[in-house]
């Protein structure tokens, strides 16, 4: 009796198996190029890095630049690809936990580093923000990890948003938080509703092991406000951290461009407006050495509109003011996941499918080059097919790769 439910079970377990392996095999992407349109050579001194995790330990990438394509299974992952790829790849015993994004990353010529998710512990009255920060010595190999607590005027009796950002400058680590808090008039009957955007900045003290605010600033809005502060897509250049102002006035999709001066240790803003076709929200942000992108996509039946603007932030003007572009709808659904803006050229990568349910659509990786200067689609590149996967892909020049 045993023997015989023992081969029952033996039988139903590889049974499991076969169809396991079946469905797996059946969910297997597919890697192939199909060049839909113009040259593979137009993808010049850049290249297309995809990866995808297929379970724990499987990891397989793609790589697609002007002198071929080439596709390899089961090696080891990169992290994050992006300015910190050399250094990401060098330093991998110090990036073992995860990494909720570059905007939590810092590095320069003697050390590079990074901060976990931060933490919102609830107090009474006051919200902890904390986090553990990991930072590795380039020079001695030295590795130091220890808690912070990020200094913030968060209250707990508020509704709150925030957005976290790590930086270093002249050898100085820089936390930066921006937010938004409101009063919650369920909590408190007898205060008026209230409303406060701030941007706070804080020192990582090594020795101390701690952080400790340098500069900060609140702003009141009320029917009198003019701007507020948009807290959630900042970025750094060389010794400022960047933010957007947004104006109040409903009838307009008006910004300017503030900043925080690490070297000087103050707030100051650009003084020219931006003023877009579209709310900010809806605009994809690339920023190319001191050039900032900004670009739109619309559905436009078989093709999609796409809108951008540029801002050189060493003269503080826009230099392209809404440029309008056209390129191929390649599915019935088509989505742009990332773009970079080349040596006169536009790069964007994409994703498109067929089908509106989740469960029965098809994907293909797609990579679109356009000319800046004739508006004109160079080429068009299908450089994987199959399910969406874990994968993320990368547009690198050569020498980030």
């Amino acid at each position: 009796m045993n023997k015989r439910l023992s081969l029952v079970t033996l039988g139903l377990s590889l049974s499991s198996i076969v169809i396991l392996t079946g469905a797996m095999t059946i969910s297997q992407p597919k890697y192939a190029l199909k060049n839909i349109f113009g040259k593979q050579s137009s993808l010049g001194d850049v290249t297309i890095f995809s990866q995808e995790k297929r379970g724990i330990y499987s990891t397989n990438n793609v790589i697609l630049s002007k002198d071929g394509y080439k596709f390899n299974r089961n090696v080891k992952q990169n992290p994050y690809l992006d300015k910190y790829s050399k250094d990401f790849n060098e330093n991998r015993e110090i990036f073992q936990g995860n990494i909720y994004g570059t905007d939590y990353l810092y590095s320069d010529e003697n050390s590079i580093g990074y901060i976990e998710d931060v933490i919102d512990n609830y107090g009474e009255p006051d919200i902890t923000l904390s986090t553990t920060i990991k930072d590795k010595n380039l020079n001695t190999g030295e590795v130091s990890q220890f808690k912070i607590e990020i200094p913030n005027n968060l209250k707990s009796e508020n509704n709150n948003n925030h957005k976290e950002l790590v930086t270093k400058y002249n050898g100085e680590v820089y936390i930066v938080i921006l937010g938004e808090q409101e009063s919650n008039p369920d909590r408190k009957k007898t205060r008026k509703d209230e409303l406060e955007d701030f941007v706070e900045i804080s020192k990582v003290d090594f020795s101390n092991k701690e952080a400790k605010s340098v500069n900060k600033i609140n702003l009141k809005i009320d029917d009198k406000s003019k701007y507020r502060i948009v807290y959630n897509n900042p970025f750094v250049i060389d010794n400022r951290v960047y933010f957007y102002l947004e104006s109040q006035d409903k009838l307009e999709n008006s910004y300017y461009l503030a900043y925080y001066d690490m070297e000087n240790n103050k707030f100051d803003y650009i003084d020219n407006k931006i003023n877009l076709e579209l709310p900010l929200e809806l605009y994809q942000q690339n920023v190319e050495g001191e050039k900032l992108n900004l670009l739109s996509n619309t559905d436009n039946k078989n093709k999609m509109d796409l809108s951008l603007y540029t801002i050189d932030l060493a003269i503080g003007k826009v230099i392209t003011n809404n440029e309008q572009y056209s390129i191929k709808k390649l599915n019935k659904n088509m989505v742009i996941n990332t773009f970079r803006v080349i040596d006169n050229k536009i790069y964007i990568l994409s994703k498109a499918y067929d089908s509106d349910n989740m469960h029965l659509r098809d994907y293909t990786g797609n990579v679109i080059v356009l000319d800046k200067t004739s508006k004109s689609t160079l080429y068009i590149g299908e450089y994987r097919q199959g399910d969406e996967f874990a994968s993320d892909s990368y547009i690198l020049k050569n020498d980030e790769l």
